[in-house]
């Protein structure tokens, strides 16, 4: 159960963070949710909303130098421990991967939509 797994590391998370400095309660804001992605267009929508929402509240510039960002890796033909395939597969393959970032990265305004119709969902 790959939800319930991450839940218990959402919650390992947030009490080291709270031990460590002192503090109780949430680590998260509200709204932050969880959803089960339930399809590969859910999992597309969710990969795009992750990569471009740095640049969206701008932290960056461009979301391809975030430091924190998956996509480097997922782009780069360098070994890793990250599941390529699965990531690149629901775009079809690489090239189609990289547009759809460049599509969606000057229009973001679909982004909330999708991220709280999912949440919703769940």
């Amino acid at each position: 159960m790959p939800s319930l797994q991450f839940s218990h590391l959402l919650n390992g998370y947030a009490k080291a963070i709270n031990k460590t400095y002192g503090r109780v309660g949430s680590l998260f804001q509200h709204p932050f949710g969880r959803a089960v992605v339930t399809d590969k267009g859910h999992f597309r929508n969710t990969m795009l909303y992750i990569h471009l929402n740095p640049r969206k509240h701008g932290f960056i510039d461009d979301f391809r130098v975030w430091p924190r960002s998956l996509y480097p890796l997922l782009i780069s033909d360098s070994p890793t421990f990250l599941a390529r395939p699965p990531a690149l597969d629901c775009f079809g393959r690489r090239q189609s991967f990289e547009r759809a970032h460049g599509v969606h990265e000057h229009n973001a305004s679909w982004l909330n939509v999708e991220l709280e119709e999912n949440l919703e969902a769940a």
